[in-house]
């Protein structure tokens, strides 16, 4: 617990530092270049300031989505039943993956270093979704009844069999990251595959 929260303070500090450094600075040049844009008569140089312009743009998009991945302020502010939401929605913006979130029993929030091992499992998982199962759909579902929390991921892709998983877990390298970053807070992990008829994994906390 104690090196989880040290790697995630040091993942919040450089967040801070690409958003209050590197952001800012290139939202005042692309200020900078717009009102050069406006300056500039020739088309050779309305054309170079704007592929500039593009360039600056595509640099804030990636650093913004950098910030985010190396931490997710929305689950510290508000934590793990609105973070789910919220990385769904990234998802479809980025990836083109639907994906439905359910909530049920969740009403206080847990330790941090629970919900941010939950968190970044459920990414995990998603990326798999994306890169593997061949969908464009998925579903989470979070669930707490009493000490016992449930966070289930579900797809209907093409599956795996889980038997080569078993054998070889460097061709699963995803999942094998998501159990053992689970075991760390004492969760077990179930994974329900089959060939043409898609993943589940389900995890289960008992607090």
């Amino acid at each position: 617990a104690s090196l989880v929260h040290a790697e995630d303070n040091e993942r919040r500090r450089i967040a801070t530092e690409l958003h209050d450094d590197i952001l800012q600075s290139l939202g005042m040049l692309k200020i900078n270049y717009r009102a050069l844009l406006r300056k500039w008569g020739t088309d050779d140089g309305l054309n170079t300031a704007s592929q500039c312009a593009a360039a600056v743009d595509d640099i804030i998009v990636a650093t913004r989505n950098m910030v985010f991945d190396l931490s997710p302020h929305v689950l510290y502010e508000l934590g793990l039943e609105e973070a789910l939401p919220w990385l769904a929605k990234r998802y479809l913006a980025n990836f083109q993956l639907n994906t439905e979130v359910s909530v049920s029993g969740y009403h206080e929030r847990l330790d941090e270093t629970i919900e941010l091992a939950l968190f970044k499992a459920t990414r995990e998982l998603m990326n798999n979704v994306v890169k593997h199962a061949d969908c464009d759909t998925a579903e989470v579902i979070l669930s707490r009844e009493g000490d016992r929390v449930t966070l289930v991921v579900r797809d209907s892709g093409r599956g795996f069999d889980t038997e080569s998983y078993g054998r070889d877990r460097s061709e699963h390298f995803g999942l094998f990251n998501v159990t053992e970053s689970l075991s760390r807070i004492g969760a077990d992990i179930a994974i329900n595959s089959k060939i043409g008829r898609g993943t589940e994994v389900t995890i289960t906390l008992q607090l």
